[in-house]
C-alpha cells in the first residue's frame, strides 16, 4: 500500500527517454541574491547554456524577510533575465518549471559544496536507482527529467569585496554605518544602485543579528486568554490540539488513554459519522431545523420547517431528498411522543438535538449502504444563540422514547442512538506512547514550557517572540501594551485591537507599521497553519493508530466500504491529473503526502472518527479521513 501511495504522489512513470537537451537549475533561498550567486549563474551559462534560478515565495521574517517578487526585482537589477527566475514552493524540486519542457529534457540541479547532499532518495522502479544521480558520473548518458534528475556541485567562485551571505546581511542591516557610505558599498557589491531597492533591502535586513535575542519576560495574558477561549460555543467538538486550555500534560494523557483503550473513562466512545449534519428542535407544535446560529436564536424563532428545508435545498437532487425525507420521518416520530416528553427533550425550542443524516445516495466518503438518522447530543442555548450547556445522554434518551412508541423505523430512515465503539488497547501502545511523548516534548521545549503549561501559552510565546524580534529588526522596542494587543490579535484572533488603533499607535514607526500590516493581511493565516501543523501531524497520526483497532462500525460491510474508498482515491487522482488544473494537482499532492505520513491506504477505516469526553468536554479523534475527504472533494463521481 505504501508503494501505491508513493506511485500516486510521484508523476506517472514512463519508459526511459534519452535526453536531447539539458537545462541547469540553480535553487536557493537567496536572502538576498549576492555577487557570488551572480558569478555562479554566469559560469553555469557557459557550461550548460540555459540556466534557471528557482526560489520560493515563502516569507518568514526576520531570517527570511524577502518574498518572491522582492527577490526577483533585485536579481533583475543584477542582470539576471526575468524569464530565468521561477517561483517554486520547494526550490530544490522544480515542478512548475519542468512542466514547460518535453520529456527528453535532462535537468541538472546545481549546489555549492556545502549543500550538495541536499537532494536524496526518490526510488524508481528501474533498477532501484534513486531519482537524483551524480551529473559527472552520468553526463555521457543523461535521461529525461521524468526518469532522473542530476546533481552538479558548482566550483567555489571568487569575487572581490563581500563574498558571503552573512557579510551582505550585515552590510544591509548595520545601523552603525553612515547611509552615504552604505550606498557606495551597496553599489560596489551589487553592481547597481536603485534607491527604492536599497531602502527595501536595508529595511528588510536591519540588524538581523540583534533579533536572535529571545524575549526577556513573557507577558501575563492568562486572564485575557481565558476569556477569549471561553467565548466559543459550549460543547463544540474539536480536536485536542484546538483547545488552548489543555495543558501539555493533558495532551500526553489523552494520547496514552487513546492508545491504551481507556478514552471511555468519562463516557462512552462513539462513532463520528460521515453524513449530513442537522440540528433540530420542537417548538409550537412543529419540528424545526437549524443549520446556523441565526436559526437557533430566540428558541428557534427563525428555524426551518419542512417546507423551508425543501425550499433551501431545492434543485440539489439527493441532498434535497436527504434533508426533506429526514424532516418528514423526524416529524412523524417526535409527534408520536407525549407533550411532557417533547418538553423534556426540547423545552419548546431552547434545546437543539444534533444528528447525522446518513443517506447513501448523497454519501460523502464512506458508503454506509443503509439509510440512518443518528442522534448525537443536545445543546441548550440562550436567547442569543450561544450554547450554555450539554444535555448528557440526550441522544440515547430521545431514541429510546421514539422506539417505545414504535416510530424508530420511518418511511425512509431508521433512527438510531449514538453508536458506541469498542476501543481495544493497541498491542504496542507503550512503545507508541513513548514516540508521541517525545514529539510533544520537543514542541513544548521550544519555549521552555512545562507539562502544566497550556497550548494557549505555546501560541502566545510563539507570537510574542515573533513580534519582539521583528521590533528589534526595525530598531523599535515594542511597548508592552502593543506587544500584548498584537499577540492577542494574532495568537487568539482577538480583533478588539482594530486596524485604525494599530495605525494610530504606530504612526511614528512607519517601517514597523508596514511590517505589521503586511503580516496581518498576507502572512498571518499561513503562519497560524504552520504553527499548528506539528500538533496536527501528531494527533492525526495518533488518531489513525486508534481507529485502525476499532470494530462494530455503522457501515454494514466495513471491508467493502474501505475498498471503495481506496478505489475512489485512485480514480480521483487520475481525474485530477488528466484535468491538468495546476491548483487541484498541487492540493492532490499535498493531501496524498499527508495520507502517506499517516501510514497510507493501510490506515483507511470505514469511519470518520471517534468522539470522547475528557474533563467534561467533548473532543474528537480523526485519522486518514481528513486527507481522503480533501482528495475526493477535488472531483465529483
Amino acid at each position: 500500500m505504501k508503494r501505491l501511495i508513493q506511485q500516486l504522489i510521484s508523476p506517472f512513470l514512463t519508459e526511459q527517454v534519452k535526453a536531447k537537451r539539458v537545462i541547469a537549475i540553480y535553487p536557493g533561498r537567496f536572502q538576498p541574491f549576492g555577487p557570488h550567486h551572480r558569478k555562479v549563474f554566469q559560469n553555469l551559462e557557459k557550461k550548460f547554456g540555459k540556466v534557471y534560478i528557482t526560489t520560493s515565495g515563502i516569507k518568514q521574517p526576520p531570517r527570511h524577510p524577502m518574498n518572491f517578487s522582492e527577490k526577483a526585482r533585485h536579481m533583475v537589477k543584477m542582470g539576471i533575465p526575468k524569464n530565468r527566475i521561477v517561483k517554486e514552493r520547494v526550490p530544490y524540486v522544480a515542478n512548475n518549471l519542468l512542466k514547460k519542457f518535453k520529456d527528453d529534457t535532462a535537468v541538472v540541479y546545481v549546489f555549492g559544496a556545502k549543500d550538495s547532499g541536499r537532494l536524496k532518495g526518490g526510488k524508481k522502479k528501474s533498477g532501484g536507482l534513486t531519482y537524483y544521480q551524480d551529473f559527472n558520473k552520468n553526463k555521457g548518458n543523461l535521461l529525461g527529467y521524468k526518469e532522473h534528475g542530476y546533481i552538479y556541485t558548482a566550483p567555489t567562485v571568487k569575487v572581490s569585496g563581500i563574498t558571503s551571505g552573512t557579510e551582505i546581511r550585515n552590510l544591509l542591516g548595520s545601523s552603525k554605518m553612515e547611509r552615504g557610505k552604505r550606498e557606495k558599498l551597496f553599489k560596489r557589491t551589487f553592481g547597481y544602485f536603485d534607491k527604492g531597492i536599497f531602502n527595501m533591502l536595508t529595511n528588510k535586513f536591519r540588524k538581523l543579528t540583534e533579533t536572535k535575542k529571545p524575549i526577556e519576560k513573557r507577558l501575563d495574558l492568562s486572564e485575557e486568554v481565558q476569556l477569549i477561549i471561553e467565548g466559543g460555543a459550549y460543547g463544540h467538538m474539536s480536536h485536542p490540539f484546538d483547545d488552548n486550555n489543555l495543558t501539555f500534560g493533558d495532551l500526553k494523557k489523552i494520547i496514552k488513554l487513546g492508545l491504551s483503550g481507556q478514552l471511555n473513562r468519562e463516557d462512552d466512545v462513539t462513532e463520528k459519522t460521515d453524513g449530513q449534519n442537522l440540528m433540530i428542535t420542537y417548538r409550537d407544535g412543529k419540528v424545526l431545523a437549524a443549520r446556523n446560529k441565526g436559526q437557533i436564536k430566540n428558541r428557534g424563532q427563525n428555524a426551518l420547517d419542512i417546507n423551508a428545508v425543501a425550499k433551501k435545498f431545492s434543485g440539489r437532487g439527493d441532498i434535497r431528498d436527504a434533508f426533506v425525507f429526514a424532516m418528514k420521518d423526524l416529524s412523524r416520530a417526535i409527534n408520536g411522543l407525549s407533550d411532557k416528553q417533547k418538553d423534556k427533550v426540547f423545552k419548546n425550542g431552547e434545546i437543539f438535538m444534533n444528528l447525522e443524516i446518513i443517506y447513501p445516495a448523497s454519501s460523502n466518503v464512506i458508503d454506509y449502504d443503509k439509510q440512518i438518522l443518528q442522534f448525537h447530543n443536545s445543546l441548550q442555548y440562550d436567547k442569543n444563540g450561544n450554547a450554555v450547556g450539554e444535555v448528557k445522554g440526550s441522544g440515547r434518551m430521545l431514541q429510546g422514547m421514539i422506539k417505545q412508541v414504535n416510530q424508530d423505523i420511518g418511511k425512509h430512515f431508521k433512527i438510531i442512538k449514538p453508536k458506541v465503539l469498542a476501543l481495544p488497547k493497541k498491542i504496542d501502545f507503550g512503545k507508541k506512547v513513548d514516540i508521541y511523548y517525545k514529539r510533544v516534548n520537543k514542541l513544548q521545549s521550544q519555549y521552555g514550557l512545562k507539562d502544566t503549561d497550556t497550548l494557549g501559552l505555546y501560541h502566545q510565546s510563539y507570537w510574542e517572540n515573533y513580534i519582539y524580534n521583528a521590533g528589534r529588526q526595525f530598531g523599535y522596542k515594542v511597548p508592552k501594551t502593543i506587544l500584548r494587543n498584537l499577540t492577542r490579535r494574532w495568537a487568539f484572533f482577538d480583533k478588539s485591537y482594530k486596524i485604525p488603533n494599530i495605525r494610530k499607535d504606530l504612526k511614528r514607526q512607519p517601517e514597523f507599521l508596514n511590517w505589521v500590516m503586511n503580516t496581518d493581511k498576507v502572512d498571518h493565516k499561513n503562519m497560524v497553519k504552520r504553527n499548528m501543523l506539528p500538533f496536527e501531524k501528531i494527533f492525526f497520526t495518533v488518531g489513525a493508530d486508534i481507529l485502525l483497532n476499532l470494530s462494530n462500525f455503522i457501515a454494514a460491510n466495513p471491508s467493502k466500504a474501505v475498498e471503495k474508498i481506496r478505489k475512489d482515491i485512485l480514480k480521483a487522482s487520475n481525474q485530477v491529473r488528466a484535468g491538468g488544473d495546476i491548483k487541484k494537482m498541487k492540493t492532490l499532492k499535498q493531501q496524498l503526502e499527508k495520507l502517506s505520513s499517516l501510514g497510507g491506504l493501510d490506515k483507511i477505516v470505514p469511519v470518520e472518527g471517534i468522539v470522547f469526553k475528557y474533563k467534561g468536554k467533548t473532543y474528537k479523534f480523526t485519522g486518514a479521513f481528513a486527507p481522503v475527504n480533501q482528495i475526493l472533494g477535488l472531483v465529483s463521481f
